[in-house]
């Protein structure tokens, strides 16, 4: 009895222990950065319209999430015979396109690059002259395009795609540009020949969700053949000597006509100080002579009154005597005085005091 009951108790714990033997279901989440889109794919279609659909741009569209933490749900699949032989594994998938945009510089030089190879394009021109030059490049994917690049593109980064396609096909257009041109007009039109290969990967990565936004020629041109090499730097020397003597010239005539423009204007501005000297002196004199003509008036102003003056005091005088004249005539008889002397009587001096003689009547006139 013991025996069984020990068994049974045994037995029971067993089946307890067994049952919680499953896994733990652990909680998946996924982190979608400010630069990701995220896009949440069912790993299990529901029908075969869902299935034919898959890996679709418009199916990517409409898959698109907006949330920056996603939550996986989990599914239980069994593993065993045993009930607690399973596992719990993801329903759903999510894939993240990166947006951050890719600068590149593919050139020769390992210190100067974006990478330690020599990525420098090599060409050859009409006339079998190799040489190679440095390039630039700056690419993005906008979000509206991402569910495209992620379609076309199959999850690669755009770094990657930078650095192998989009080089390969820039190359491809400096090589057929190039081998139509001479040396020299290779020098001449190398900035056209970038702005063509940037214009056409512009246009054919566009269809890959991928917008170009640069592409440019960095550095110079440098020959392979180093004798060639040389003697283009010698000419470019030479070129550079006759420039640097063109601007020395120009400077010296430059300077000189400055200086003669200094001069002029020097002149210019003593003629019109001295116009304004004569000027303020020629309104000097006017005042002057305007005041010399004043006091001129003033006299022969002062001269006609005096004279007017001295005309009136005439008249004056003439009328005083008229009236003095017309006072003798009213007094006067007719006749003149009896005890009239004779001219030159001696009486008339001689006795004119004497009080015994007789005297000569005195004729006031009244004025």
């Amino acid at each position: 009895m013991k025996k069984t009951s020990l068994f049974v108790m045994l037995m029971s714990v067993s089946m307890i222990l067994l049952t919680s033997c499953g896994p733990y279901q652990v909680p998946m989440f996924e982190e979608v950065k400010a630069n990701e889109t995220a896009f949440v794919i069912p790993l299990q279609g529901d029908n075969k319209d869902s299935q034919k659909k898959l890996w679709s741009k418009d199916y990517l569209e409409s898959n698109k999430v907006s949330a920056k933490k996603i939550d996986i749900p989990q599914k239980a699949v069994s593993t065993g015979r045993m009930w607690y032989s399973y596992k719990w594994v993801p329903t759903v998938q999510v894939l993240k396109v990166n947006r951050t945009p890719v600068s590149t510089e593919w050139v020769a030089s390992p210190q100067k690059g974006t990478s330690p190879n020599d990525d420098s394009f090599t060409v050859e021109s009409a006339d079998s002259v190799g040489f190679y030059m440095g390039g630039t490049l700056d690419c993005m994917v906008i979000e509206e395009d991402t569910a495209l690049f992620l379609y076309r593109m199959n999850g690669r980064s755009l770094e990657d795609i930078a650095n192998t396609n989009i080089r390969r096909h820039i190359a491809g257009v400096l090589t057929r540009e190039f081998g139509k041109m001479t040396v020299d007009e290779c020098k001449k039109k190398k900035a056209d020949v970038f702005k063509l290969a940037f214009d056409e990967a512009k246009t054919h990565f566009k269809t890959f969700g991928i917008t170009v936004n640069h592409v440019g020629m960095i550095g110079e041109i440098t020959y392979i053949n180093k004798d060639i090499q040389k003697a283009i730097d010698d000419k470019i020397n030479a070129e550079m000597a006759v420039q640097t003597a063109e601007q020395l010239k120009n400077k010296e005539i430059i300077d000189a006509d400055r200086e003669a423009q200094k001069l002029l204007i020097e002149r210019t501005m003593k003629v019109k100080l001295a116009e304004q000297d004569l000027k303020e002196t020629e309104i000097s004199n006017k005042k002057e002579q305007t005041i010399a003509d004043k006091d001129l008036y003033v006299a022969q102003q002062k001269e006609k009154a005096l004279e007017t003056l001295i005309a009136l005091k005439k008249l004056e005088v003439m009328e005083i005597n008229a009236k003095a004249n017309l006072k003798y005539a009213e007094k006067w008889c007719g006749s003149y005085p009896s005890n009239v002397l004779p001219e030159n009587s001696s009486i008339l001096f001689g006795n004119m005091f004497d009080k015994n003689q007789p005297q000569i009547e005195k004729i006031s006139i009244k004025k």
